[in-house]
């Protein structure tokens, strides 16, 4: 999941250059923005709040990059600056929602209504299904088990 990433980025990127480099920051930006135009509306609805919270993410980031030297200069473990704090736990709190059993159940929701939308063109459920792997699988969940059960069940033919 991206948000993990970018939280995993958040707390072990160092130095001036990592925060005020604008190549990363778009990179940042448009991986954030697939991932939340992936979300399904079940799921979205799910972690409306984790999601506004986290999408405020834009602002805490601006704020981050335009801190003092001194406070971009802080190591991994020692950032206590509400910049940092700020922006971990709006991360942490949608992690958290995608994770959670509900979040999981919404995903499914998802999942199953994307083939009924006659409004789609094409593979648009692989995001949604991809998402939802990742939620298993993070649960510690056979989360190919799962899906390949699923298929069997509903009388599709699983993949090579």
């Amino acid at each position: 999941m991206i948000v993990d990433e970018v939280l995993e980025w958040l707390e072990l990127a160092s130095g001036v250059d990592a925060w005020k480099n604008s190549a990363n920051r778009a990179s940042l930006r448009s991986d954030l923005e697939g991932s939340l135009r992936a979300l399904g509306p079940a799921l979205r609805a799910h972690i409306a709040t984790p999601l506004a919270d986290f999408q405020d993410f834009q602002g805490a980031f601006g704020r981050l990059v335009s801190s003092p030297g001194a406070v971009l200069k802080q190591p991994p473990g020692t950032r206590t600056d509400a910049v940092w704090t700020d922006l971990a736990t709006a991360g942490k709190n949608l992690l958290a929602a995608l994770e959670s059993d509900e979040g999981a159940c919404v995903g499914w929701d998802d999942l199953a209504a994307t083939p009924r939308d006659r409004t789609l063109a094409g593979r648009e459920y692989r995001p949604i299904a991809d998402l939802l792997f990742d939620q298993l699988r993070r649960r510690g969940l056979n989360a190919e088990g799962i899906f390949r059960g699923a298929c069997l069940r509903d009388g599709a033919r699983p993949g090579p």
